[in-house]
């Protein structure tokens, strides 16, 4: 069945997906990966895409008690990031897949799924641009803490599960696998240097944004929805 003859059929697929991705960036980010895969075809999609998008409704159905819950009884206002990509995992195109997550008082608080605009030569490339980009959310989230009366006495804590890309963030030494990369990637070094960020290996398995760019089995994903307290 064609887009054209969906649509004849009264299928408001671009209308669903569109409603999926607001309720990501509000308060579901369990289901931001697959939402991220419906929303490159809503140029071309058939019946099947319209039985998926249908199919993450009944899932949000069976989970609508589930949702994103501050607890305060921590008494501490600091936050970690997750970073995660899945290198060259788009089938035509080979563009890598990223996502970071950030949370505080046990639940997430920013989180990011998306492509990358352009082909990474490499996994450590995909787990650096990653990295920057979640180091930028993590800037605007430190001095927004900051100005509201929570300034952050330690550096954010950063989990990434490439001990390659940990290796370059952390020494300033040049290294030949990813001499490539451009320069504005890098900036998370500084960050570093200054005591704003500090970085950590965390096993695939532990990895809270997994869950932003692949799919999952059963067990792992309601263990990571659980990390990043959904």
């Amino acid at each position: 069945m064609s887009a054209q003859q969906i649509a004849a059929e009264k299928f408001d697929y671009r209308g669903l997906v569109g409603s999926l991705q607001c309720l990501v960036k509000g308060t579901r980010p369990d289901i931001a990966n697959t939402v991220r895969e419906l929303s490159k075809l809503l140029s071309c999609y058939n019946k099947t895409h319209w039985e998926a998008a249908r199919r993450v409704l009944k899932y949000l159905k069976g989970t609508s008690t589930y949702g994103l819950l501050l607890d305060g009884k921590s008494g501490t206002v600091t936050y970690e990031l997750y970073t995660d990509a899945s290198f060259a995992c788009q089938p035509k195109e080979r563009k890598s897949v990223t996502g970071y997550v950030i949370t505080m008082a046990g639940t997430s608080i920013s989180w990011c799924s998306s492509n990358l605009a352009s082909v990474s030569l490499s996994t450590a490339e995909a787990e650096l641009i990653v990295i920057s980009e979640g180091a930028k959310e993590s800037e605007w989230l430190w001095y927004l803490l900051r100005e509201i009366g929570f300034p952050q006495e330690n550096p954010v804590q950063v989990w990434c599960d490439s001990k390659s890309a940990i290796s370059t963030v952390q020494n300033p030494g040049n290294h030949k696998a990813t001499k490539h990369v451009q320069v504005r990637y890098l900036f998370t070094r500084d960050l570093v240097e200054e005591g704003r960020l500090d970085t950590h290996y965390c096993p695939t398995d532990d990895m809270a944004a997994d869950i932003l760019i692949k799919a999952l089995p059963p067990t792992q994903f309601s263990k990571l929805r659980e990390v990043i307290g959904v």
